[in-house]
Parts: C-alpha cells; sequence; structure tokens
C-alpha cells in the first residue's frame, strides 16, 4: 500500500476506539437462501469502542464473581464434594449478552432520514424501544441477527475512512 500524498497520519487517523465509538447501521439480511434485505436498520459500536470493551469488562466481572463464588462454596464443602459448574445456559445467556453490548439501536417507524428510495419502499422500523434488555433478546432469539450483530461490529472498516487515504 502507498500513500495518495505525502501527507503524514495522524494519531486520531489510527484511533480504532475513538472511531468504533461512531455506530455503524447496516440492513439486517433475512436468513433465507437470498438472504433478502428485511427493512430493518440495526446500529452497532465496532469491537474497539471504549463502550464495548466497558460493557464486556461488567459482564466478565460479574462472571469472575459468580465463579468465584462458586469455588467458594465448593472449598466450604469439603474435599468430597462435587464441584458447582456453571449451567450451560447461563453460558448461552453470556455470550449472548456479549454480543448485545455492540447493538445500540435501530430506526423506529418513521425513521427514514438518509435512506434511498429503495430502500424506504422496503423500510419497517422496529417500534420496541432499544433498551438493554431489548437489544439482549434481539440477539438471543436469532443466531442470524447475532451473527450479522458480531460480523458489523468486528469489521473495523465499516467505522474507520482509512480507505479514502491509501491507495
Amino acid at each position: 500500500m502507498t500513500a495518495k500524498s505525502n501527507a503524514a497520519f495522524t494519531l486520531a487517523d489510527l484511533d480504532d476506539a475513538a472511531a468504533s465509538e461512531r455506530p455503524f447501521e447496516f440492513e439486517l439480511l433475512l436468513p433465507d437462501a437470498a438472504q433478502t434485505p428485511s427493512g430493518v436498520w440495526l446500529k452497532v459500536l465496532g469491537d474497539e469502542s471504549e463502550t464495548v470493551k466497558s460493557g464486556i469488562a461488567v459482564l466478565m466481572d460479574g462472571r469472575r464473581k459468580a465463579e468465584a463464588k462458586m469455588a467458594m462454596r465448593a472449598s466450604r464443602s469439603g474435599r468430597n464434594a462435587e464441584p458447582e459448574i456453571m449451567p450451560w445456559g447461563s453460558e448461552i445467556e453470556f455470550n449472548d449478552r456479549l454480543v448485545a453490548v455492540r447493538l445500540v439501536s435501530w430506526r423506529k417507524p418513521g425513521e427514514t432520514d438518509g435512506l434511498t428510495e429503495e430502500q424506504k419502499e422496503r423500510f419497517r422500523g422496529l417500534s420496541d424501544e432499544p433498551t438493554p434488555e431489548n437489544r439482549y433478546r434481539l440477539v438471543h432469539r436469532s443466531n442470524s441477527i447475532r451473527d450479522q450483530v458480531s460480523v458489523a461490529a468486528a469489521g473495523i472498516t465499516n467505522f474507520t475512512q482509512r480507505s479514502s487515504k491509501i491507495s
């Protein structure tokens, strides 16, 4: 890769964390063979976002505390006590919450600013408020949505403008 000009990058140009704080919006694809556009637009923060990292840290700290409490109970029960194991359902919920941290919002009914005429024709807003519990519910109830949120949040080029500075 060569730069288009002799202009140097600045630290701000390379700040993935700051760039990842700007929500990236994408249209949700239906989980059919054609991956049909749904008319629903979701907004995500990038994996490098400080907001995402802080949300993950809170979830991880909660998980570590729960595991430490389980270990303490096991040690008090004696050597022959059966080890306490985190339930599988808890593991699934935890992983879905890690994804939901990245989902920040969606377009509600009537919010069509910035969409093309074609996009406006198929637009369908989500009427539910994007509360933390609703964001979790959305990713928890659909593998396809969870995967699309994860992929969009992981794609740093969704948040950066570097491609215009590099040829």
